[in-house]
């Protein structure tokens, strides 16, 4: 999948597209990076109402493009390099949201695969 990454876009939008693609996982952009392995603060996290011009201080335009075999850690560390966007992905468990930064090597496919066994299960 290619998400557009222009200044006019809201975070809303780029997350409901990583959403439709991958159901049982969902991605939250926030003010500052987190470390490898820890999560971000609920505190920090932007708005998804706002567009990219608001959210970041990059404001280069591109596109990036996802793959299902790319794992977590790969695709929220090309959203910081590429565009200045701190992105954490979420999966679902059940009827709450997971961070995954555990298991942020699993492949985004792997992610979703777990997230949906887990939702089908309930």
């Amino acid at each position: 999948m290619v998400i557009l990454i222009n200044n006019k876009r809201t975070l809303n939008e780029i997350q409901n597209e990583f959403h439709l693609r991958f159901p049982n996982l969902k991605i939250i952009f926030f003010r500052k990076k987190h470390m490898i392995g820890e999560t971000s603060e609920k505190t920090d996290e932007i708005k998804p109402g706002l567009t990219l011009e608001e959210a970041r201080a990059r404001h280069n335009n591109g596109h990036v493009t996802i793959y299902p075999h790319q794992t977590v850690d790969s695709l929220e560390e090309l959203f910081e390099e590429k565009f200045g966007l701190y992105a954490q992905v979420m999966r679902r468990s059940g009827k709450v949201w997971l961070v995954t930064s555990k298991t942020d090597e699993w492949t985004l496919a792997k992610q979703n695969e777990i997230g949906g066994e887990v939702f089908s299960e309930i």
